[in-house]
């Protein structure tokens, strides 16, 4: 298969990369996630008597291993064959559903940050996420500036409402067209 992948690798290359580094936890929860993702987009196939499945789990080991049975490989991608990029992987690869894993608005009331920050610090000392760190909340839950993004615990609030945090004053000021029709001081 490296003949196959090590070109079209060079070829994605190019475009921007971004690692992500995941914790065992977070890897193991991947690793159970992913045969449920396929099963809910498994249309045209049926696993075979000698599946893998028959086994469970598949690779209890969350540095090695593929926890997907080899029955779904290169069906369904049908759209993978229309991309030259693509086409010479879909026989190697496994079609899921991703799908919100998250409330949406319209149909459950969304929690606000500090709620979420809580429960994960809670999940994150019962050690549900392996053993627990004294990194503390992870960049992508801590606090954020609204404009550009960045993560950092010394944040300004905005001196109206005190609902949206900015870096610098630039952030703010750049901010504020989109922000100020929301912008209410807090009764």
């Amino acid at each position: 298969m490296r003949p196959i992948v090590d070109p079209w690798f060079q070829e994605v290359v190019k475009e921007k990369i971004e690692a992500f580094h995941f914790s065992e936890g977070e890897i193991r929860t991947w690793k159970q996630l992913l045969p449920v993702l396929v099963e809910r987009c498994r249309a045209t196939w049926r696993h075979t008597a000698n599946c893998e499945y028959g086994r469970i789990p598949l690779e209890p080991e969350t540095t090695s291993g593929d926890p997907l049975c080899s029955c779904g490989r290169g069906k369904d991608v049908d759209g993978m064959h229309k991309v030259a990029t693509w086409r010479n992987l879909a026989p190697f690869v496994t079609r899921i559903a991703l799908s919100p894993l998250f409330a949406v608005p319209y149909l459950e009331t969304i929690q606000d940050r500090e709620y979420i920050q809580r429960v994960f610090q809670t999940a994150l000392a019962s050690g549900v996420f392996g053993a627990p760190s004294g990194s503390g909340l992870p960049d992508w839950l801590g606090p954020r500036c609204a404009e550009c993004s960045k993560p950092s615990d010394d944040l300004q609030k905005c001196a109206r409402c005190k609902a949206v945090s900015y870096c610098s004053k630039g952030c703010q000021k750049a901010h504020w067209k989109k922000h100020k029709p929301t912008c209410v001081a807090p009764m």
